[in-house]
């Protein structure tokens, strides 16, 4: 799975450490067969109030999912396990929906015949 950090991010090197680890950790939850077509970017962002968040966005060829973190949750191993498998869960579906709605396409026309 190829990873990008933001600038923000590479200034940080602990912090960019850990994020390396949960993106090793989310290219186990993906498997062997899907990691390497699945793109991971790692975002630093500032809230309205000027707190710290990150941003996870993988992609495949076709879609997209994202979740944001708090400096909080990045040092809670299990929500971040969770989380990750979720953003997975997330990608998964969004590819579903749009196989579901690509086949209603096709097949309504069949059917109104």
């Amino acid at each position: 799975m190829e990873v990008e950090y933001s600038p923000g991010i590479q200034l940080l090197p602990d912090l960019k450490s850990k994020m390396r680890r949960f993106s090793a950790q989310l290219a186990e939850v993906i498997g062997k067969r899907y990691a390497p077509s699945v793109k991971a970017e790692w975002q630093l962002l500032t809230d309205s109030q000027g707190r710290d968040r990150y941003k996870l966005t993988i992609r495949d060829e076709e879609y997209d999912a994202f979740a944001e973190f708090t400096p909080h949750d990045l040092g809670v191993p299990l929500h971040m396990a969770l989380s990750l498998s979720r953003l997975w869960g997330d990608l998964l579906q969004v590819r579903s929906n749009e196989q579901i709605r690509k086949i209603e396409a096709y097949s309504d026309p069949l059917l109104a015949n």
